[in-house]
């Protein structure tokens, strides 16, 4: 009897062996696979995702920056810029006429309309330089006393360009094709790094720089630029 129990207990460790070291290892071989995929995965985002980089930077031409040269508080004037291009359009299509600054600060579209800026951007100051097919929105902003004791904001200048491209009296560069049937309006966020006068001459000879978002779907999707003067 007590041989047959030596025989039991060997045979119930060996079952035992058999039902708990052997998942182990499967689970652990499992993981390991994982592991690998994952790493995989990763390196092959990261490489696609140098490369796209390197593609878009290689887009640029050589008076546009990513926005990424904003400091301060200046991309939230960049920001406020672009979101109030819908309303300029609107605007333009129903009264006919580019808005005055006044009409968009009656209409309480920032950055025009200052209520809900930062202290550092309420003393910018905006005025409009308009063509039939074509507006500036020019501001700049200087500092004083109580500007200076909350925000070390250094004003920069900018300005707002939007251009009707199915109008052959218009500024270039900008994106898309004149008379592009698809594309109505052309909108461009230009800047100069310290207080400068508005250039009434070409702004890229002036040396002012197109602010491009790095998730731009113009530039993203190869948008072409035109830079030939148009026509007389």
């Amino acid at each position: 009897m007590g041989k047959n129990n030596r025989n039991d207990v060997t045979n119930r460790n060996d079952v035992v062996n058999e039902v708990h070291i052997g998942p182990l290892e499967a689970r652990r071989e499992a993981l390991a696979v994982c592991g690998m995929i994952f790493c995989v995965i990763l390196l092959m985002t990261l490489r696609f995702s140098i490369i796209s980089g390197s593609s878009t930077r290689d887009t640029l031409k050589p008076y546009q920056r990513f926005d990424a040269v904003l400091e301060s508080q200046d991309p939230i004037l960049y920001r406020s810029l672009l979101s109030a291009v819908g309303d300029i359009t609107d605007l333009r299509l129903t009264e006919g006429d580019w808005p005055e600054v006044e009409a968009l600060i009656s209409e309480s579209i920032p950055p025009f309309a200052n209520d809900f800026l930062p202290m550092g951007l309420k003393n910018y100051s905006w005025t409009r330089h308009a063509s039939q097919g074509w507006v500036d929105y020019y501001g700049t902003g200087t500092k004083n006393a109580e500007t200076e004791k909350i925000s070390d904001h250094i004003p920069i200048s900018l300005i707002l360009r939007v251009i009707d491209l199915t109008s052959e009296d218009h500024p270039h560069p900008h994106i898309g094709i004149d008379n592009d049937p698809k594309l109505k309006f052309s909108v461009q966020v230009w800047m100069y790094p310290e207080k400068r006068p508005y250039p009434v001459e070409n702004v890229v000879q002036k040396g002012w720089k197109w602010i491009i978002s790095a998730n731009d779907p113009f530039l993203n999707e190869n948008k072409e630029i035109s830079e030939k003067p148009a026509k007389d």
